[in-house]
């Protein structure tokens, strides 16, 4: 029986949700170090992310992303043998991922996240190696890139180069939410 992500009735965390707590805080911290100025979005209400991400869209995703992280760790923690590449819990993080990658995109007729691999993969070698070898359906190469460990450095290769695929209220654009949205996938590695 999985243990809730959320705090307990009587106040207390469980383990999962100090140590996520401990991993945001951590990355915070790397980020605020990086980028001087920085400040912490619970530190003004209502206002906008760097670039002008609206606050709420974007810790919606984010948060998305935190909790299916966390979940991912919980079940890998477990003691079960480890997480099957088609666990509804992968299915679910890439599919949360993939939101936050396709948000503030810089979209064409048909434009999906597989061709955002493929524009990606001429200037990133994380991206390039990916073989998807009939590999279909839902987010197969962020499910992929998860298994294997490079997700976080293409979505910091996204963020270190997103100007020319990525609108200025994007997530993955933004100066502080990029960067965050790698530091947390690159915990799963």
């Amino acid at each position: 029986i999985s243990r809730t992500l959320a705090d307990k009735p009587d106040g207390r965390q469980t383990g999962m949700a100090r140590l996520l707590q401990r991993m945001v805080s951590d990355a915070t911290a790397r980020m605020a170090q990086a980028v001087p100025g920085l400040q912490r979005a619970d530190s003004q209400p209502e206002t906008n992310c760097g670039s002008g991400v609206s606050e709420s869209r974007c810790d919606l995703l984010l948060r998305q992303v935190k909790r299916e992280v966390a979940l991912l760790m919980e079940v890998a923690s477990a003691g079960t043998g480890g997480v099957s590449k088609d666990s509804p819990v992968v299915h679910t993080l890439c599919s949360r991922v993939e939101s936050c990658l396709l948000y503030g995109l810089k979209r064409y007729p048909g434009f999906e996240s597989m061709l955002l691999l493929q524009r990606v993969a001429a200037d990133c070698p994380q991206a390039a190696g990916l073989r998807l070898d009939g590999g279909s359906g839902c987010c197969a190469w962020i499910r992929r890139a998860l298994l294997s460990g490079c997700l976080a450095s293409i979505v910091e290769h996204l963020a270190a180069n997103c100007r020319r695929l990525y609108e200025p209220e994007s997530i993955v654009g933004d100066a502080c939410y990029g960067p965050l949205l790698a530091s947390l996938l690159g915990s799963l590695s």
